[in-house]
């Protein structure tokens, strides 16, 4: 996405949120298992199997209503000279629109294309870089990224030592709440998944209210629970 009125959509969005004072709020929520079984069971047409980052993935964009979705996509064990422990933050981005991110078979099909690319059919155009579109138009980016398997097996100093808690905090304060918004899969424990979700208060609102989403509250109350079964 580029041009001189696509850019000037961003800054007159970027504007005019911020003359409408909105605020970031931020609230991790646990990850409802069986909804991602229910769905990861359904016949599938385009791909032989989705994962749970194509379904958490594909909801988070439509929550969110992203005009673009972006994901981060971690090189780490895809390029040569690059392992899954190698320190370097070695990572791209796939951009959709929403016709590319509608289902989580299309998530999956993304990343199997040769370059990895959106794969919805018939392709999703561009954001028009025409001024009718741009001077009219709000503009929404949500970015994602999926930290649950940097270490598969936990966090661990030593063999003595167990993963009690992992809490995603991000400062967004540099960012404009109607234009970007932020979601982050992350392992608060060894055997749950969460996400972290950074938007409008709106926005955020949408996340808890829906079925992917086990627990309608905040994740502290259930991590109260976890630390009083320690």
């Amino acid at each position: 996405t580029g041009g001189v009125w696509v850019n000037l959509l961003f800054m007159k969005s970027i504007l005019l949120s911020k003359l409408r004072g909105e605020r970031y709020v931020q609230k991790s929520f646990l990850i409802n298992s069986s909804y991602i079984q229910h769905v990861k069971n359904r016949d599938l047409n385009e791909v032989d199997y989705i994962t749970t980052n194509d379904i958490i993935t594909s909801t988070c964009f439509k929550l969110a209503r992203a005009d673009m979705g972006m994901m981060s996509v971690n090189f780490r064990g895809r390029v040569e000279d690059c392992g899954d422990k190698d320190a370097q933050n070695c990572v791209s981005h796939i951009m959709y629109r929403p016709g590319d991110y509608e289902d989580p078979e299309l998530i999956q099909k993304s990343l199997r294309t040769k370059v990895m690319q959106r794969a919805a059919n018939p392709p999703t155009k561009e954001i028009p870089n025409d001024p009718s579109t741009c001077l009219l138009t709000p503009v929404n980016l949500t970015y994602i990224t999926n930290w649950t398997s940097f270490l598969k097996n936990g966090i661990s100093l030593g063999p003595e030592s167990r993963q009690l808690l992992h809490m995603r905090l991000n400062d967004m304060s540099y960012g404009t709440p109607g234009v970007i918004s932020h979601v982050t899969i992350y392992k608060p424990t060894s055997n749950l998944t969460a996400i972290l979700v950074i938007g409008t208060p709106e926005m955020v609102d949408r996340f808890g209210e829906h079925p992917m989403v086990q627990y309608r509250k905040d994740l502290r109350s259930e991590v109260a629970i976890h630390f009083a079964n320690i």
